[in-house]
């Protein structure tokens, strides 16, 4: 079976959402793949996509918006039904659409794949696996539910957007993100109260970079939290993706706290050469600390006071190297086209 034509089942397609707007670089990485691209988004907003692309909004919300979108996903069933011999159904973040039609098309003999990168599984997701060939996580360790199915591939980041410009004057730890307890952002600053003199003129700044607006109280909470440990902090609500890489490279580090799952901000980071603390060892192989920690001879980088410990005795004059041999690393694991071959390479396997 040659698969020429792929469908994408997504939430989002928009180059100016909030949070999915990174959906329109995958969409373009695979439109390189195939003959055709067909895109199925629950919203769709302003996009400039290649033109062996159609995107079709399916919408959602109250009762009569669910029932439109029932019928356009009943009309988008008969034509993938149609095409079953040369498609193959890539589901993004999107759970309902192959619990209520994975079993038709997988009776139809259509190779279907789930992305799905969450440390918790919603209610739709045992359901979704069960018709599904491959699921794809970036790490064993970011799919929330045991299958054989898995496939750690990686994650999907366009590189051209995040690049290490060689600062000479990079200070401190970035964050990025939402701005929710979820992400454990006051572990840093927990961390920084216990630090070395010297730790903490390397690790501070702190600047967190997110939507502020989801739990104000949370961010009061760190901005007080941080002045009675004296962390010089700063918090800036969301920016464009495209604004990210200039402060990326305005740091030394970047802080993740979230637990069994990879903040796509993460992979940007390090793109841009900043040395990833994290206290889950799968994100290590993705970012290319695992490189840096087998170069400073050191196996195990065990917890975040550990890293701090291990990576305030790296030499200014070699810090520099370390970074750029960082970020030559991620972009080889993570960039999205590499991301996008090796799903498509499964798809045609067998």
């Amino acid at each position: 079976m040659t698969i020429n034509k792929i469908v994408i089942f997504n939430i989002e397609t928009s180059d100016q959402s909030k949070y999915l707007s990174s959906n329109v670089n995958w969409i373009e990485a695979f439109s390189k793949i195939y003959s055709e691209v067909w895109v199925y988004s629950t919203h769709v907003g302003v996009h400039s996509l290649p033109q062996n692309v159609t995107v079709i909004r399916l919408g959602g919300g109250n009762a009569l918006n669910r029932a439109t979108a029932l019928c356009r996903l009943i009309r988008a069933s008969i034509l993938i039904l149609k095409e079953r011999h040369e498609v193959a159904i890539f589901y993004h973040m999107l759970t309902n659409v192959p619990a209520l039609l994975g079993k038709v098309f997988k009776t139809a003999g259509i190779r279907q794949g789930i992305w799905y990168s969450h440390s918790h599984a919603d209610s739709h997701l045992k359901k979704a696996i069960r018709y599904c060939d491959y699921v794809f996580s970036p790490t064993q360790e970011s799919f929330p539910l045991p299958t054989y199915k898995l496939c750690p591939v990686g994650h999907g980041v366009d590189s051209n957007l995040f690049h290490n410009q060689n600062a000479a004057n990079r200070q401190g730890t970035i964050s990025v993100g939402r701005v929710v307890p979820i992400k454990k952002l006051e572990d840093f600053i927990t961390t920084f109260e216990k630090m070395t003199d010297l730790q903490r003129k390397i690790f501070a700044p702190f600047v967190i970079i997110g939507d502020t607006s989801l739990d104000p109280k949370y961010v009061l909470q760190l901005e007080e939290q941080a002045k009675s440990v004296g962390l010089a902090l700063q918090i800036i609500n969301q920016l464009p993706r495209a604004e990210l890489s200039n402060y990326y490279n305005k740091a030394n580090f970047y802080f993740m706290g979230t637990p069994k799952s990879i903040d796509k901000a993460a992979i940007e980071a390090s793109m841009c050469g900043c040395i990833v603390l994290s206290g889950n060892n799968q994100d290590f192989a993705l970012t290319g600390t695992d490189f840096l920690l087998k170069e400073m001879e050191q196996m195990e980088s065990g917890s975040i006071p550990e890293q701090i410990e291990i990576y305030s005795k790296i030499a200014v004059q070699d810090l520099g190297q370390h970074q750029s041999t960082i970020s030559q690393i991620s972009r080889d694991r993570n960039d999205v086209k590499n991301l996008t071959r090796r799903i498509s390479e499964k798809f045609n396997e067998g």
